[in-house]
């Protein structure tokens, strides 16, 4: 961003276009594979639970509702081993098989793959192993939990506020600790303490080096559906065909006006240099606010066009943002490796359905000051009379490129103080 840590999805109209989620909470009749997946004997839960579950057991709940739901299972012997340690693979194979069904249903395992193939790759196209130590069947410690959850409420958009961070902050005993040597995970972290989805070891510490074990999972896992859907699920239904995604409308295409590479200004030719910039900065890649220890747009200063569309708003601080570095400087290379750096100016879009890939977003706080800057990725969807469409982001999340934020946004429509301004450099 061009100043502090922005938001890193462009968000409007938050709860009209959750409820309407491709990739609401579905949970699989065969979820019960999942047995595989967690490298266990063949499970069913008895009558009367786990032997080494008492109702006692802090988990207990928890471990049961996970289990009656199939998303975790026993072994033959009627113990569940609440203390084993779970890998990161596992781990990810709970939460993509509990969260992300319908991305999981699209992905195929090509043969000689390990078992988790399908829960990695879903877990990476949706973000959620992003900024993860390791993805493999080592255990997983709880930074990285902590992590994988994050990521997982921003995608369906559970955010704080700057209170709700502090308060957080203050119950970690060991906060000290994790600020000073582990900077990657603060977010995470805090985010998931004031969301109730983290509550700490019982000596008030959060412990991010220890490895986590299957109580753990289950109790974080069942605290994410109570999040995200108010109350845990009931029993597990038989699947449904998961809807057809409506074609995007497609705006009028000119034809006139070319691209800074020559071409026609058409979102054709716009998405064809988006999927090149997207090979030279894959998600992940650094870009920080300074530029000290990742890219930087070296020309920046010239981006004239971009600078007059940013320049009309002001930061916290009553600063403009740089085009240079963060988010803005993201943001003005993308749209000038698009357009050029002069010659295109840009003019608002008041109708989200006319946002197209290529335009420029920018955030605004309640207060009509700037929080961040990105570029859509895409042409608006029409969704069930939202219009909503994917980013791509610089300095999101700590410092990183973000591609295909799975932004679901209406043009306008305030929402936790947020408001998406659209802007576009095609001719007219």
């Amino acid at each position: 961003m061009g100043n502090g840590v922005p938001p890193r999805r462009e968000i409007m109209n938050r709860e009209a276009a959750m409820m309407k989620k491709s990739h609401k909470i579905r949970f699989l009749s065969l979820v019960l594979a999942l047995v595989l997946s967690f490298s266990l004997c063949i499970p069913a839960l008895a009558a009367d639970g786990f032997s080494d579950v008492p109702e006692s057991h802090w988990a207990y709940s928890d471990i049961m509702a996970c289990a009656e739901q199939g998303i975790v299972t026993g072994y033959e012997d009627g113990t569940f081993r609440p203390e084993d340690e779970v890998s990161t693979v596992q781990f990810l194979a709970m939460m993509t098989r509990t969260f992300y069904a319908d991305e999981l249903s699209q992905v195929t395992t090509p043969a000689g793959q390990p078992w988790y193939y399908a829960n990695v790759k879903a877990a990476e196209d949706v973000g959620m192993s992003k900024n993860l130590a390791a993805v493999d069947e080592s255990p997983m410690s709880r930074y990285d939990m902590a992590m994988a959850l994050y990521n997982t409420t921003l995608n369906f958009y559970k955010f704080i506020t700057s209170a709700q961070g502090d308060a957080a902050r203050s119950q970690i005993k060991d906060w000290t600790t994790i600020a000073a040597s582990y900077k990657t995970y603060t977010s995470a972290v805090t985010n998931c303490y004031a969301l109730g989805i983290l509550t700490g070891m019982s000596d008030g510490t959060f412990s991010g080096d220890s490895n986590m074990n299957r109580a753990q999972a289950c109790a974080v896992i069942v605290r994410m559906m109570n999040l995200i859907n108010g109350s845990a699920p009931a029993r597990p239904e038989q699947p449904t065909q998961p809807e057809q995604p409506q074609q995007p409308e497609q705006p009028e295409e000119t034809g006139t006006g070319k691209l800074a590479n020559g071409k026609d200004a058409t979102t054709e030719n716009v998405l064809e240099i988006l999927a090149q910039i997207q090979e030279e900065y894959p998600t992940g890649t650094v870009w920080d606010e300074k530029g000290t220890d990742g890219n930087y747009y070296a020309a920046g200063n010239n981006s004239t066009d971009v600078k007059a569309v940013t320049n009309k708003f002001k930061t916290s601080n009553n600063k403009i943002t740089s085009t240079q570095y963060a988010c803005g400087g993201w943001a003005a290379m993308v749209s000038d490796r698009i357009f050029g750096q002069t010659g295109a100016p840009a003019r608002e879009v008041t109708d989200p359905s006319k946002v197209r890939a290529g335009d420029i977003l920018i955030s605004l706080n309640g207060k009509g000051q700037l929080t961040h800057v990105s570029i859509a990725s895409e042409n608006a969807h029409n969704l069930s009379g939202s219009y909503v469409f994917t980013t791509c982001d610089g300095n999101s999340s700590g410092g990183y490129v973000y591609w295909n934020t799975n932004s679901y946004s209406t043009i306008g429509t305030i929402t936790s103080n947020i408001v998406v301004k659209a802007f576009t450099r095609y001719p007219e």
